[in-house]
């Protein structure tokens, strides 16, 4: 069924529209789930371990109001309001726009809600902005409003916490008529606890409780008691809705937009990658993240390097060689060729084989010799055997004073 809901749509005027609800949702979770004007950023745990309990022992919250409205339609939790129920985060990142429901005022105070600027000297009004202001009322559908962060003079760039003003005054009683005032009269109650002046630091009375919604992401419920260290501790005497919120900084995303509203569009917006060889980026390009920068593994190579990223350096690899006299393998050491196997020249021999390796057999192989009178000469090798010695033989013998025949006689 469609569940038509009163809008406050400008920062400034009261002006009401009337939209579709399930078209309201629709729109605000398909924005949350990160179309171009919202910036992500990781949420951080913020389920409770166990139950709250305020100053005085008193277990929170009490009854079951709260519960009933956050899990039952038209917002359908399913949050177990005690297990869940948080104090924090106390401070958010705003992102571009956030819209706020006001979802309940079980109460009999007319309150005021809003936000500041993280830092900022909450003791003046002018540094409070108001949401909701005493006139609104709880509705079926709820009333909403829309406030665009980004070029909005009153935000200052960072974290923002949130409000509630009520009509009780710090002497007691109550403003009449009864309507909150932003003034510094009554009692005003922030996200941040600390912020909660008039409280004893010693026994500090939690008048706020945070739920994250299980519909929306980036969506925050906002519970408060509003009367001062007392009432009946069921947090929702002002029940706000607040979609947008995030925890940490507000990051610019890749999408042509300036998500952060600093001037400048899709600064820094790379994001890091990695590959089994290492880290890199995808870098933005016109709205467009880039193919990752991250080295891939590629096969092995002698280089000195893992080319293939397995933590192995040239591991394996082979390659045939040759020193002349016949193929072998070598192997990569250090990124260099080594250690080949084929066999190397070596100097000729007179054994028929070719041992320098230069396409002859034997060549060039010779070796002295000498003949029976003592003459040297050489023989010369061929198919691995030596010839006869080229020594000259013995002569006749003559009348001359030699030993020419070489017997060792002289003109015998």
């Amino acid at each position: 069924m469609s569940i038509v809901t009163q809008v406050l749509t400008s920062s400034d005027d009261q002006a009401c529209h009337m939209i579709d609800r399930s078209d309201f949702m629709r729109k605000a979770y398909s924005r949350l789930l990160g179309l171009s004007w919202l910036v992500f950023v990781l949420l951080l745990p913020l389920t409770a371990s166990a139950q709250l309990f305020q100053a005085d022992g008193s277990p929170i919250p009490a009854g079951r109001e709260l519960r009933d409205i956050l899990n039952s339609p038209p917002l359908n939790e399913g949050i177990n309001v005690i297990n869940e129920a948080s104090l924090v985060p106390e401070v958010f990142t705003p992102s571009n726009t956030l819209t706020f429901s006001f979802v309940a005022e079980g109460g009999g105070y007319e309150n005021a809600f809003g936000w500041y600027n993280l830092g900022d000297d909450v003791t003046q009004p002018s540094n409070r902005f108001v949401i909701f202001d005493c006139s609104v009322e709880p509705q079926n559908p709820f009333v909403t409003r829309t406030i665009n962060f980004c070029g909005n003079s009153n935000w200052k760039g960072g974290p923002i916490g949130f409000f509630l003003i009520t009509p009780q005054l710090k002497t007691g009683s109550r403003r009449s008529p009864n309507c909150a005032v932003n003034d510094n009269l009554g009692y005003i109650y922030y996200s941040e606890p600390r912020l909660n002046l008039d409280e004893d630091p010693d026994s500090r009375y939690i008048h706020h409780l945070v739920y994250r919604s299980n519909q929306f992401d980036n969506a925050f419920y906002f519970g408060f008691e509003d009367l001062f260290r007392g009432g009946d501790n069921d947090f929702e005497d002002a029940l706000i809705l607040v979609e947008g919120l995030l925890v940490g900084s507000s990051l610019e995303r890749c999408d042509l937009i300036d998500d952060d509203c600093d001037g400048r569009i899709d600064e820094g917006a790379e994001e890091v990658c990695s590959s089994a060889c290492g880290q890199g980026l995808r870098l933005c390009e016109e709205g467009e993240l880039s193919a990752c920068t991250a080295p891939e593994p590629v096969e092995e190579t002698c280089d000195g390097i893992d080319n293939d990223c397995d933590a192995l350096i040239d591991e394996g690899l082979t390659r045939s060689c040759d020193l002349g006299c016949g193929e072998g393998l070598e192997v990569c050491l250090g990124g260099e060729w080594s250690l080949c196997s084929a066999p190397t020249p070596r100097e000729e021999r007179c054994n028929n084989v070719d041992e320098d390796c230069d396409g002859s057999i034997d060549e060039g192989v010779s070796e002295v010799c000498s003949n029976e009178c003592g003459v040297t000469g050489q023989r010369t090798c061929s198919s691995g055997r030596f010839g006869l010695c080229d020594a000259p033989p013995p002569l006749p013998e003559q009348c001359d004073g030699l030993d020419n025949d070489c017997d060792g006689l002289i003109d015998e």
